[in-house]
């Protein structure tokens, strides 16, 4: 991946992040409010060592959410997707950078706000140096590993996979 797609792919998840946060709990927010910042608190569900994690932790140690009147608290962010969604349910988590993951909970009726863009170039298929797989196309009858169950690579690998005339359940 090319140096100008991570800072791309960063800044619009910086982006997603600020346009986010200010759609958290207010109940929640107004209580942890601080009248250094302008804005208040927010709990970030962030901690989990991916690469979209980055532009939380970028923002953090750049100071862009203090910059911007918000007191960002990062925290472990839960792997079960119902977890997350109780966090914000209860006010728990205010924000948080997202994907196609959570596009089935908003679906059966989460209590979750999308707001926001969509950039390109998180997602990328890697083969080895000498691979013959040079397309979508020569991954016809691999295996193909993705991170995890209703994952955003699960989810893109599935579209890119059907659109090659590939159709095959990714598990």
């Amino acid at each position: 991946m090319k140096k100008w797609h991570v800072i791309l792919a960063s800044l619009a998840s910086l982006a997603l992040v600020g346009t986010l946060a200010g759609c958290g709990n207010s109940k929640a927010s107004s209580s942890k409010s601080n009248s250094t910042y302008k804005y208040g608190s927010i709990t970030i569900p962030a901690k989990n060592g991916t690469i979209c994690g980055a532009p939380n932790y970028i923002a953090y140690e750049k100071g862009f959410f203090k910059k911007n009147g918000l007191k960002a608290k990062l925290v472990a962010k839960p792997t079960d997707i119902s977890d997350l969604e109780a966090g914000f349910a209860s006010g728990k988590y205010d924000a948080l950078n997202g994907d196609f993951q959570y596009l089935p909970a908003i679906q059966n009726g989460a209590q979750i706000q999308a707001a926001g863009g969509i950039h390109q170039g998180c997602i990328s298929v890697l083969v080895p140096k000498n691979s013959k797989i040079k397309s979508v196309k020569d991954l016809k009858g691999k295996t193909i590993a993705t991170p995890g169950q209703g994952s955003t690579a699960q989810y893109v690998a599935s579209i890119a996979l059907q659109h090659a005339g590939i159709n095959r359940k990714l598990v």
